[in-house]
């Protein structure tokens, strides 16, 4: 009762004119920050980097890999470490408030259903310059003031940003569609899991043949890979690669729209609409994580 006391009255200050969105994002802010999910996940993200870096630096073998190849896997792992961290964050959003029983509460403010999608959004991602920040020591090092340092920091940031918008995106509309954070977690995961198998595989196999190409173009994951490989291993232009970005623009846009244009204003207490078939498919994903 407290708790649902303590939310309304955070949110009760609309009418002094400060933006709804902006109180749900100082919430959501402190929620995840003291002592929440965020600042817990990134200080295990930190020890994993850390460990990576010192077995990179220590081991004779690693000095085998060129330079740039190592740069960007250690790239390529962040931001994959990064979309993972945000599918957690996301999908507790709004299944976590159900669950807790404090999603009524909050919709029951003076604020607009798109305000409140809007502020646990941007707190959501606020993840993700934290962990960037924390890579940064990582590939100067690795790079050894090679001018692959200043194009990882440039296209990491920007390639990874989209990505995490994304799927930050992509967890809060399985929150959307879920009444408990188990559902919400396990169909996320599957989510992960879908894109990010075929983007590990070998690049050979990957453009072995035209459907290949194309599926590897319309993952995500797996056509941002592309790019960072090209541009930091090969010396390729942007130019001529700017096309494998198509799918993962196209994706974080369309994402992004159905959460803030169709899923927001619907946000309710109970489960999104169309549950007999989200239910239908989160069990599919269930038995698929299982059988996997």
């Amino acid at each position: 009762m407290n708790n649902l006391q303590t939310k309304e009255n955070r949110l009760a200050s609309l009418g002094s004119g400060i933006p709804a969105w902006w109180l749900v994002f100082i919430r959501e802010l402190t929620d995840l920050w003291i002592g929440g999910k965020a600042l817990i996940l990134l200080f295990i993200y930190a020890l994993v980097l850390g460990v990576v870096t010192y077995v990179i630096t220590t081991d004779g073998e690693f000095h085998l890999i060129p330079l740039r190849e190592m740069i960007f896997e250690t790239l390529e792992t962040v931001i994959e470490v990064c979309l993972f961290i945000g599918l957690i964050i996301s999908a507790d959003s709004l299944s976590g408030e159900r669950e807790r029983n404090t999603l009524e509460s909050l919709l029951l403010t003076p604020s607009s259903r798109r305000q409140i999608v809007a502020g646990k959004f941007l707190a959501a991602i606020t993840f993700w310059p934290a962990a960037f920040l924390l890579a940064i020591p990582t590939l100067q090092l690795l790079s050894q003031g090679d001018a692959v340092f200043g194009l990882s920091l440039f296209w990491g940031a920007i390639l990874g940003s989209v990505l995490v918008l994304t799927y930050v995106g992509l967890g809060m509309l399985v929150s959307f569609w879920s009444n408990t954070n188990k559902i919400s977690y396990v169909v996320s995961l599957g989510i992960y899991i879908l894109f990010l198998i075929p983007a590990e595989m070998p690049e050979t196999d990957q453009t072995s043949s035209l459907m290949a190409q194309f599926l590897q173009w319309i993952n995500p994951i797996a056509a941002v890979n592309h790019v960072l490989s090209k541009i930091l291993m090969n010396d390729i232009n942007f130019s001529e690669i700017w096309v494998w970005l198509q799918a993962p623009v196209g994706f974080a846009i369309l994402t992004l729209s159905v959460l803030f244009v169709y899923a927001a204003p619907r946000l309710r207490p109970e489960q999104g609409r169309g549950s007999k078939l989200w239910t239908r498919f989160s069990r599919a994903i269930g038995l698929g994580m299982f059988v996997l």
